[in-house]
């Protein structure tokens, strides 16, 4: 069949690798002049005369326990991958560091050598929420009906470790969004999320970053079209009309439309009730990042600095993440510290940054799981020719799992589809 792919994220590379793989004929649309799950990325110079490196923007970090998908993907195209250095602070900002990681991973062996009671308080909540978070995903029935803001309120946590290192931690990296959406996550999602963290699974990044990944994803006879912004899909009686900037269409057996929900609803001409309704019940937030050099951002004393560093705002009601690149990126040679700032509340020194961008992320809500299901059965229509998907799609982890999942989910959909139309 001819396949056209809208959008070159994790979602749309793999949904056009794999059905590629299967025989078909791909064209892979991207608006972006370089691949979508790349383009953000920077070259930065050093000091060595005509010598760059390569950061990726924004820094993107996996293990097997949550993120299998992407993991078996990953294998599965010899996606080499390697360990990070997984060194983690809390602080103020501005102000010295209060916490380190490994005082957190390990808090019945060291709480009795803290000082500081503020730190024995968080670290002896932790272990509770360790502990006490794997029974209830056993035991309570009433999980299911819980946000995570619900959950640690019946549990009588503390703001203190809730704000200054639940929360910091979980919205600055593997969720990625407000302290609101943090609190609005489903409890159960969230518990079982931070029971993969805390196992002993090293924590990993792309060897070779991700320009080399997307490079191994498109390594087949996929036709890649950048600077390509589909104006329009439509669904004719047997196939689907893509009309391009130029003003000129073509035309496909089946079109995936592999952008964020928003956008294919502003891009899908023609969508029923039921698909607008569907595609408008997905909620996005808007997260900035920064590449800089500005040292401000950072804890206050260089000796404290870890590779992930949670800088919590004054009034405790958001946080962000600076990542010390020159850490993050072992091979990196250059002697003047770089960072990458994640949900910035605030803007660094301007003659100091080197890049940045704000870009909308899907959130979890109580009510995704039926926006997921809602997918599902939509794709199960009979004589179906566009298909949605993306992070926002797909039951794991947003963003890398839970594209590579949606991405999956839609490539079977299409080969179900293509036997319906043959038999």
């Amino acid at each position: 069949m001819r396949i056209g792919v809208i959008g070159s994220g994790i979602a749309g590379l793999v949904s056009a690798r794999k059905l590629c793989d299967a025989g078909h004929q791909v064209t892979l649309f991207e608006r972006q002049s370089s691949v979508g799950m790349d383009a953000h990325s920077l070259d930065i110079s050093t000091a060595d005369e005509g010598r760059t490196v390569r950061a990726d923007v924004p820094s993107r970090m996996f293990n097997e326990a949550q993120w299998p998908s992407l993991w078996n993907l990953y294998n599965d195209l010899g996606i080499e991958s390697t360990g990070v250095c997984s060194s983690q602070t809390f602080s103020h900002f501005p102000g010295n560091v209060f916490l380190t990681l490994e005082q957190a991973i390990k808090p019945t062996a060291l709480i009795g050598k803290l000082l500081d009671r503020k730190s024995q308080r968080i670290l002896t909540a932790a272990a509770k929420l360790q502990k006490t978070g794997a029974q209830d995903l056993q035991q309570d029935d009433q999980l299911a009906s819980l946000t995570l803001g619900e959950y640690l309120k019946q549990r009588a946590y503390s703001d203190e470790f809730v704000r200054e290192f639940l929360y910091p931690t979980l919205s600055s990296t593997v969720f990625t969004c407000s302290f609101s959406a943090v609190a609005n996550y489903p409890a159960k999602t969230a518990l079982q999320i931070l029971q993969n963290l805390t196992r002993e699974t090293t924590l990993l990044k792309t060897r070779f970053g991700t320009q080399d990944a997307t490079t191994r994803m498109l390594q087949a006879d996929i036709e890649l079209r950048l600077s390509c912004g589909v104006k329009e899909v439509e669904c004719l009686d047997d196939q689907v009309r893509v009309r391009l900037p130029d003003g000129t269409t073509e035309f496909f057996d089946h079109v995936i439309v592999a952008t964020q929900a928003n956008t294919a609803l502003k891009l899908v001409k023609d969508l029923s009730n039921n698909e607008q309704e569907i595609l408008g019940s997905f909620q996005y937030e808007s997260l900035s990042v920064y590449v800089h050099t500005d040292t401000d951002w950072m804890p206050n004393r260089r000796s404290q600095w870890g590779t992930f560093n949670m800088l919590v705002s004054e009034d405790r009601n958001a946080a962000m993440c600076s990542v010390w690149l020159n850490r993050f990126h072992t091979d990196w040679q250059i002697d003047q510290p770089v960072f990458q700032t994640i949900n910035a509340f605030a803007q660094p020194d301007p003659e100091k940054i080197l890049a940045e961008c704000v870009m909308q992320r899907p959130i979890i809500t109580p009510h995704s799981n039926q926006g997921w299901d809602a997918i599902d059965t939509l794709h199960q229509q009979p004589n179906r020719r566009i298909w949605f998907c993306g992070s926002y799609a797909g039951r794991g982890t947003p963003l890398l799992e839970s594209g590579v999942m949606s991405a999956l989910s839609v490539v079977e959909a299409v080969d179900t589809a293509r036997v319906g139309s043959v038999s």
